[in-house]
């Protein structure tokens, strides 16, 4: 085998050199969010804004009502609520993870029939 020759010092100082001038991996970074700030006062302004969107959707929940109005959603629930004390908009269907509210139900009176009671002596025997 032959020996293999020494490098200069030189040398070895401008390989190093032009090694180095490679651009170095960029890593990706990451991006922040400009994050919105959440309503969380009610103002009258606000209180009929809300009943007005309420009385146009079909179903309401509390997650949709603080998404579109940008209400946190602690004042999203409070806000139905207060709907459903006025009428606004009823209660649909209630378990331990959400509440849907949806318009409110016409209910149809129904005329309630008379008994017809018979006398003793009017029997069908």
């Amino acid at each position: 085998m032959a020996k293999k020759v020494q490098e200069t010092k030189e040398k070895k100082a401008l390989k190093a050199a032009s090694t180095s001038k490679k651009e170095k991996k960029k890593w990706t970074e990451i991006k922040k969010k400009d994050e919105a700030r959440k309503i969380f006062t009610v103002s009258d302004e606000l209180l009929q804004k809300v009943e007005k969107e309420v009385k146009k959707a079909k179903i309401v929940t509390v997650f949709s009502l603080g998404s579109k109005m940008n209400l946190t959603l602690s004042v999203a629930k409070n806000l139905l609520r207060h709907c459903v004390n006025n009428g606004i908009i009823s209660l649909i269907h209630k378990s331990s993870k959400t509440t849907i509210y949806g318009q409110p139900l016409e209910v149809e009176q129904i005329p309630v029939q008379q008994e017809v009671s018979v006398a003793e002596g009017d029997g069908w025997n």
